[in-house]
C-alpha cells in the first residue's frame, strides 16, 4: 500500500510537470527575446557611434572585423533566443559582449579626437549626436527592462508556486526554505532593475521614469508579501514544534493566542499588498514574536 501510494504521488508529480512545460518554455523564450532586445540595445549604439565617426572622417581602429562578428552573434543570439535554449543563449551572450569589448577602445579614442575637435565636424555637433545616442540606447533599454521584469516577475511566482505544488504532493521539505529562496531570486532581479535606472535615468523621459517607479514599487511589495509569508511559515512550524509540550504545561492559552495572531496576519495579505493592510499585518507578527519568545523562556523556566 505504502509503496503504491509513492508511485501515485510520483506520477501525479509527473503528470503536474507535463501540464506546465509548455507554458514554462513560452515563457523562457520570452524572457530570452527581452534579454536579447537589451543586449541589441547596446550593440546597436556602438554600431552607431562607429558609423557616426566615420562620418566625421574619425577612423575607429577594428571597426570593420568587429561590426561583422557583431552582427553575425547577434543573429546566433537571437536564434538561441527564440528556441528557448538558455545554454546556447549565454554563450552567444559572451561572444557578443566579446565583440563590443573589441569595438570599445576605437570608440573611445574616436571620441576623444571629436571632442578635441580633430574631426572634420565641430567637437559641440558630435556632443549632440552622442547625446542623442545615448538617449535612443537608454530608451531602449528601459523599454526592454520594463518588459524583462515582468515577465521575470511572472516567471518568479510561476516557480514559486510549483515549488509549493511539488512539496505539498511529494513533501520534499519545509516551505520556509522556498521562502528563503523566493526572497534571494526576487532580490537579484530588483537589483538588477534599480541598476538599469540609475545608470540611465537621467537620459530618460518622465514618463518612462514613473513606469520604472512602479515596476520597482511592485517588486518591493512582492518582496515584502513573500518575507511575511515566510516569517508567518516559520512561526507557524516552531509553534506546532513547542504545541504539545506547550498544553501539558498549561500554556493552552498562550499557543492560541499566537496561533490567532498569525491567522490575522495572514488574512490580511492573502488578497495581495495593501499599504495599511501589510502594515497591521506586520505589527502583528511582531507581537507573535515577542509572545512566542515569552512563552519559550516561561516553559524553560517552569
Amino acid at each position: 500500500m505504502k509503496r503504491l501510494l509513492i508511485l501515485l504521488m510520483v506520477l501525479v508529480g509527473a503528470v503536474m510537470a507535463t501540464a506546465v512545460q509548455p507554458t514554462a518554455v513560452a515563457l523562457t523564450q520570452e524572457i530570452l527575446m527581452h534579454k536579447y532586445q537589451m543586449v541589441e540595445c547596446k550593440a546597436n549604439a556602438l554600431m552607431d557611434m562607429a558609423n557616426k565617426l566615420n562620418g566625421y572622417n574619425v577612423s575607429v581602429e577594428n571597426q570593420s572585423d568587429s561590426i561583422a562578428a557583431l552582427n553575425q552573434n547577434l543573429a546566433r543570439l537571437r536564434t538561441q533566443a527564440e528556441q528557448g535554449n538558455v545554454s546556447g543563449f549565454n554563450i552567444a551572450n559572451r561572444e557578443v559582449y566579446q565583440n563590443m569589448r573589441q569595438l570599445a577602445p576605437g570608440l573611445r579614442n574616436g571620441k576623444m579626437q571629436m571632442q578635441k575637435g580633430k574631426g572634420a565636424g565641430k567637437a559641440s555637433e558630435f556632443n549632440r549626436m552622442y547625446t542623442d545616442i545615448r538617449q535612443q540606447e537608454a530608451q531602449c533599454l528601459a523599454d526592454a527592462a520594463k518588459s524583462l521584469a515582468k515577465k521575470e516577475l511572472q516567471e518568479w511566482k510561476e516557480w514559486q508556486q510549483q515549488k509549493r505544488d511539488r512539496l505539498s504532493i511529494l513533501q520534499q521539505r519545509n516551505i520556509t526554505g522556498i521562502s528563503k529562496e523566493a526572497i534571494k531570486k526576487l532580490e537579484e532581479i530588483l537589483s538588477k532593475h534599480e541598476n538599469i535606472s540609475a545608470r540611465y535615468g537621467a537620459l530618460l523621459d518622465n514618463s518612462t521614469i514613473e513606469q520604472l517607479r512602479a515596476m520597482r514599487i511592485q517588486m518591493i511589495q512582492e518582496k515584502n508579501l513573500v518575507r511575511a509569508r515566510y516569517e508567518i511559515e516559520y512561526m507557524k512550524t516552531l509553534l506546532n514544534a513547542i504545541n504539545k509540550t506547550a498544553s501539558e504545561k498549561g500554556y493552552e492559552n498562550s499557543v492560541q493566542n499566537i496561533s490567532n495572531l498569525l491567522e490575522s496576519a495572514n488574512q490580511k495579505i492573502s488578497s495581495g499588498y495593501d499599504e495599511e493592510n501589510f502594515k497591521n499585518a506586520w505589527e502583528e507578527l511582531k507581537q507573535a514574536s515577542e509572545q512566542m519568545r515569552e512563552l519559550v523562556r516561561q516553559m524553560r523556566t517552569a
